[in-house]
């Protein structure tokens, strides 16, 4: 297991990031049913774009069920660079942020498990 933090006894989540393309593609379908299930967007289909590739998969499990009951996606510079730019700087001039110094994470297409979000999972 490649958890950030490992569970706990008697604690109802962990977070890890994706370790297999099962796992990322349990993330996508979580954000499909928030998407458009939920939210009533037309994607049609899992919810995934070019950018997926590039991220990591940050994911909120239940300890008992290894459910995932909420994902983010995580675009750091260097998957970025691979990727050709942020997800952002396809809808807005980051110039002035790209420029400054120091490490960039884009976080983006989190979604909550609506049961979860009133608790640890947000």
């Amino acid at each position: 297991m490649s958890a950030l933090l490992q569970p706990r006894q008697g604690s109802r989540l962990f977070v890890e990031l994706a370790s297999s393309p099962q796992d990322v593609l349990a993330s996508k379908q979580l954000r499909y049913r928030i998407f458009v299930e939920e939210m009533g967007a037309d994607l049609g289909g899992v919810d995934t774009d070019y950018f997926d590739r590039y991220c990591q998969h940050l994911l909120v499990r239940e300890t008992t069920t290894r459910r995932i009951v909420a994902s983010t996606r995580l675009l750091d510079e260097e998957g970025a660079a691979r990727a050709g730019g942020f997800h952002s700087e396809t809808g807005f001039d980051l110039q002035q942020i790209t420029a400054l110094r120091g490490r960039k994470l884009e976080i983006g297409r989190t979604c909550v498990d609506p049961a979860y979000r009133s608790g640890a999972a947000i």
